[in-house]
């Protein structure tokens, strides 16, 4: 029996629910396995302030959801999924197995970007919130990865 529109959307939806953290966590555990003790401790600083920014932006811009629930702008899942992405670019930047490291890297984003068109679909966010969290998600992820 085929799904419904609604069915899927809704699937995709709670895919975005569980990727925003898993993608996070995949990283950060492959940055542990690899022995990246500075750039695990700059992960969970980093969510901390990339939280209270999210939150911060939300309270300051007061753009209501398409759905009129709640704050829409920037979006936290796909923040949250592209800060994953991100810091994965980063701490895996010295890995021997280029086919292994630009496979993964392109499975994380695609993951990501599902989560932001999860959000998208789903009614909870504009698609300048997505956009807009998709960078800030990126660039937090980066530069907590980076070590300089």
């Amino acid at each position: 029996m085929p799904i419904t529109s609604a069915q899927g959307i809704d699937l995709l939806r709670k895919f975005g629910d569980r990727a925003q953290w898993g993608i996070p966590i995949f990283s950060l555990g492959y940055a542990h396995g690899k022995g990246k003790t500075y750039e695990s401790k700059m992960f969970l600083a980093s969510v901390v302030i990339q939280q209270i920014a999210i939150d911060s932006i939300k309270y300051l811009t007061r753009v209501p959801r398409p759905n009129g629930k709640g704050l829409s702008f920037p979006s936290g899942h796909t923040t949250a999924a592209f800060f994953g992405a991100g810091f994965y670019l980063a701490v895996s930047q010295n890995e021997e197995n280029q086919f292994t490291k630009t496979s993964i890297r392109a499975t994380l984003f695609v993951l990501a970007a599902l989560t932001g068109m999860s959000r998208y679909l789903s009614k909870k966010h504009w698609a300048s919130d997505v956009a807009f969290g998709a960078c800030m998600g990126t660039c937090f992820g980066y530069f907590a990865g980076t070590k300089s």
